[in-house]
């Protein structure tokens, strides 16, 4: 099938003389990226900043709130890592994606907002909420992510990947700038009432541009696919069959690894940069805003190194920069250091990511697409629970929260070593020079 029958045109250097749209930019990549828009408005947004500012600071006290809200990341990742395979697999045997898709935007909106609406004399309704919500989200994303291998060709999925992922940051960067005028004033008695209905804005953005996304991405449908029938499949039995899909397996256990230690540090940094550097809400706000900035470039920057140098080498660049970034975090003294450390976030984090995504993409069988991302779920979900509860114990026992961020460097060097073992395919390995 050409291009012009995927509705692709080609850009500079067909002859007319003018700039047009990339051949892998269509209208599927397009919906499947403003899902991302309107999801980054909740997770860029609530468990790196909100949240951690109205738990630790208003409705918890002393060194065992980080256990506690350690514990509820965890018990949130642990409770969508059970429930996601089972939802994947029943998507790939009966259809309706978009369908929990769907449900589960829904869920993470109302109990988003439904934080805004309890008091700080609630802790357990307040916990409950945001358990709530980060688990509808940790559900949709791999129904989402799912889409992925129906929308570009294995060249492209690099680029594709990190720009839905880059484009995705202009909804956290929107959200930021709506919420500014609330959060500004900290979480103070007098601003308390506005500072919490943050939450409530946050809830409906995802709401008003999540939805119309989800009903525009029921109608991608992969013509290569043909829906297995119900029989004997299942996620475990997909486990079992390991050694048909060892390389997978492999880059798989890799990722886990280094996403445990991502996800400690999104969660943990706001609260860090408050306590160990005096950084208040609108500072906070102002960093945040500055790792949107800067990941929107970087990330669309490493899908193309990425396509065109390899995947692998892309990713090593980024695990580089992060433990920089992290030796900075945890000894740099100086107001400079939380925005230098910001900006090596913000060029690595939505990177690492998406090129993992693009691998998983390439690599999963596409006839049980949205089973593997599933079960990429379950796992990533099982181990990266793992750091948050454990950076919060090492923060609550020895009450050096410097002895806990350094812990992260042991998951992302013992994934990087992993990676170097997986033999990726041979489009990844090589690069597309040229495509």
């Amino acid at each position: 099938m050409s291009r012009q029958a995927n509705g692709l045109v080609p850009m500079a250097g067909d002859g007319s003389g003018t700039w047009r749209w990339p051949t892998w930019i269509d209208r599927r990549l397009l919906v499947f990226s403003s899902y991302d828009v309107a999801g980054s408005a909740y997770y860029s947004v609530v468990p790196p900043l909100l949240f951690p500012l109205f738990y630790l600071g208003v409705v918890a006290a002393g060194d065992s709130r980080f256990l506690a809200w350690g514990s509820v990341v965890s018990v949130s990742l642990l409770l969508s890592a059970f429930l996601a395979p089972h939802m994947g697999n029943a998507v790939d045997r009966r259809g309706g994606r978009w369908k929990l898709l769907l449900v589960t935007t829904l869920i993470c909106c109302l109990a988003t907002a439904g934080i805004g609406l309890l008091g700080p004399d609630q802790p357990l309704l307040i916990l409950a909420a945001f358990a709530v919500a980060q688990s509808a989200y940790l559900l949709a994303t791999p129904l989402y992510e799912s889409y992925l291998p129906s929308i570009v060709t294995p060249g492209a999925t690099g680029r594709a990947s990190t720009f839905a992922w880059a484009v995705g940051f202009i909804g956290g960067i929107a959200t930021i700038l709506l919420i500014w005028p609330m959060v500004r004033g900290g979480t103070g008695s007098e601003n308390l009432a506005r500072f919490q209905s943050a939450f409530i804005v946050v809830g409906g953005f995802f709401l008003v541009f999540g939805v119309p996304a989800i009903l525009a991405m029921r109608r991608i449908i992969d013509p290569h696919i043909l829906r297995p029938q119900p029989g004997l499949a299942s996620v475990w039995q997909t486990l079992r069959g390991w050694r048909e899909h060892r390389e997978l397996f492999k880059l798989l256990l890799a990722f886990y690894l280094i996403n445990d230690g991502m996800v400690t540090i999104s969660v943990f940094a706001a609260e860090f940069f408050r306590t160990n550097f005096g950084a208040s809400a609108e500072r906070l706000l102002v960093i945040l805003l500055v790792y949107h900035l800067v990941a929107v470039p970087a990330t669309i920057g490493f899908g193309a190194l990425a396509d065109r140098w390899t995947h692998r080498r892309a990713i090593f660049l980024s695990l580089g920069l992060w433990t920089i970034s992290l030796l900075l975090l945890a000894f740099g003294e100086g107001d400079w250091v939380p925005l230098a450390v910001v900006a090596l976030f913000g060029t690595v984090f939505g990177s690492t990511i998406a090129l993992f995504r693009s691998l998983i993409a390439q690599m999963a069988p596409r006839e049980k697409a949205t089973e593997f991302f599933g079960f990429n779920a379950f796992a990533g979900r099982l181990s990266a629970s793992v750091g948050p509860l454990l950076y919060g114990a090492i923060a609550s026992a020895t009450g050096s929260q410097h002895i806990a961020l350094s812990s992260i460097l042991v998951p992302l060097g013992i994934g990087a070593l992993v990676l170097i073992r997986v033999r990726l395919p041979e489009h990844a390995r090589l690069g597309v020079k040229g495509a």
